[in-house]
């Protein structure tokens, strides 16, 4: 009886969690840990630099950080091989590969080739802090792998291609300096907004002709693969113009996007 009481008790969190997770952002349901999709008038309003960017130079596979000594208690966490444990709640094995989490892209220069908005060097440095504390959550899983975390480090940061064009949305802040709020993939002059949401009254105004879907609270989900570079480019502009739904952006201090990687 104690056990039914148990597996319902877990099932329940587990639908608790889901819920919280697809609740707001996506039109579609998301599974745990999926990355919902982005409020892209929400990122603009936080942008202190958007603008057609080309990586030079990403992050590599290497993980810089030390290594680090297995917690006391880790193994007394780990189910021993007797133990009963059914899907989807079974505890996974450690993999063999030392370093599985993929953090090639992941921190990059990126060439500005053209400025929506803000200002900027010819060249930013992004998301070295955010890796590096990727990195660093990496190695405590790596020496102590039991419980499983229900999400990988770094789930949700963009990750760049050498010499592929984006339209990025940059923002600077205390502890992460300068990172990146989203960047969408830019081939030829399209631009890709698979997985953007924006708010019904942004959408009417700027990308009406863009099929979309739409959520219970009015947001739209563009189905769209891509969107003509201009009509983006346009849209920033006037929203961080003033000729868009009042959308106001948090207080990030006055911290500028002046320094670049040399």
């Amino acid at each position: 009886m104690m056990r039914i009481v148990a597996a319902a008790l877990t099932a329940a969190v587990v639908l608790n969690m889901t819920l919280l997770i697809t609740d707001r952002r996506s039109a579609h349901p998301a599974l745990a840990c999926e990355i919902g999709p982005e409020m892209l008038d929400e990122r603009v309003a936080e942008a202190q630099f958007i603008g057609l960017v080309e990586a030079v130079g990403v992050g590599g596979p290497e993980n810089r950080a030390p290594t680090v000594t297995p917690e006391a208690s880790a193994s007394a966490t780990r189910p021993l091989p007797s133990t009963p444990v059914s899907p989807p709640y079974s505890q996974p094995t450690p993999p063999p590969d030392p370093d599985p989490f993929q953090l090639s892209g992941i921190g990059a220069s990126l060439r500005v080739i053209e400025q929506y908005f803000g200002e900027a060097r010819d060249t930013l440095a992004v998301d070295d802090a955010d890796r590096a504390a990727a990195e660093r959550e990496w190695r405590i899983i790596q020496a102590n792998p039991f419980p499983p975390r229900p999400c990988e480090p770094g789930l949700a940061l963009t990750r760049y291609n050498a010499g592929s064009r984006y339209a990025a949305l940059v923002t600077n802040s205390p502890g992460r300096g300068q990172h990146t709020l989203i960047a969408l993939l830019v081939r030829g002059d399209e631009v890709d907004l698979s997985g953007v949401m924006m708010h019904g009254e942004t959408y009417r105004r700027y990308f009406s002709g863009v099929p979309a879907e739409f959520s219970e609270r009015g947001d739209a989900y563009l189905t769209a693969p891509r969107v003509p570079l201009a009509t983006f480019r346009a849209a920033i502009i006037g929203m961080r113009g003033g000729d868009a739904p009042r959308i106001v952006p948090p207080s990030t201090g006055s911290a500028g996007l002046a320094s670049g990687r040399q």
